[in-house]
């Protein structure tokens, strides 16, 4: 019964996880969390590792927020619905994950799938925390993978590559950092860990086990 719900649950994120293709400014996915680490139940949420351009991170994050809420793909704290949960968006700057290393942190980065992005820029992210980890990753192909980029895409970023991006990413960024305070407010508790600043938007509000 396990297997079943864990490939439904692949089904799912893989069913939308083309729709990265049209998202301007996201470079790169992994399928995170539970779905990769066997843990999965019917009520659990799709995790997702994104990879946003530098200094584009608010607007990539908008976008995927926007796209996938409109569908109706996206998790909300108060009313989970199996979608997709954007718990952790980053970028290139900061590839590797910092110290302490958790034993939970060696099993999810260990067990991460790529499912969006440049095979190229899937082993940069290996290799920066390969050392931490212990071993050696480097990106194998899947059935799961897919990595196209749409014209809207990049007509999109072209668009917002110079200075008309650099202000809606400031006004983007004041708008979702007082959303993320609230929510920090209401959800956070002493085992959370959330980072946000301009490199990295982290909320996890119900981490796993940190012992190890």
């Amino acid at each position: 019964m396990e297997q079943v719900v864990r490939d439904k649950k692949w089904w799912q994120l893989i069913s939308v996880a083309r729709l990265f293709q049209y998202l301007p400014f996201i470079d790169l996915v992994f399928g995170s969390g539970s779905l990769v680490l066997g843990r999965v139940r019917q009520e659990s949420d799709l995790d997702v590792l994104t990879v946003a351009r530098s200094g584009r991170l608010y607007i990539a994050r908008f976008f995927c927020l926007l796209t996938f809420g409109l569908l109706g793909k996206r998790t909300h704290m108060d009313r989970l619905n199996e979608g997709l949960c954007f718990n952790h968006i980053l970028t290139k700057e900061v590839f590797r994950l910092p110290e302490p290393h958790y034993e939970y942190d060696h099993l999810l980065y260990n067990n991460l799938v790529p499912i969006y992005g440049s095979e190229v820029l899937i082993n940069e992210f290996y290799q920066v925390n390969n050392d931490w980890l212990g071993e050696v990753r480097r990106f194998e192909d899947d059935l799961r993978y897919y990595n196209e980029v749409h014209f809207l895409k990049r007509g999109v970023e072209a668009l917002l590559s110079g200075k008309l991006g650099d202000w809606l990413e400031g006004v983007l960024m004041k708008i979702q950092l007082r959303k993320i305070k609230r929510s920090i407010v209401r959800y956070s508790n002493e085992d959370s860990i959330v980072c946000c600043n301009e490199k990295e938007v982290k909320l996890w509000f119900n981490p796993n086990s940190k012992n190890g």
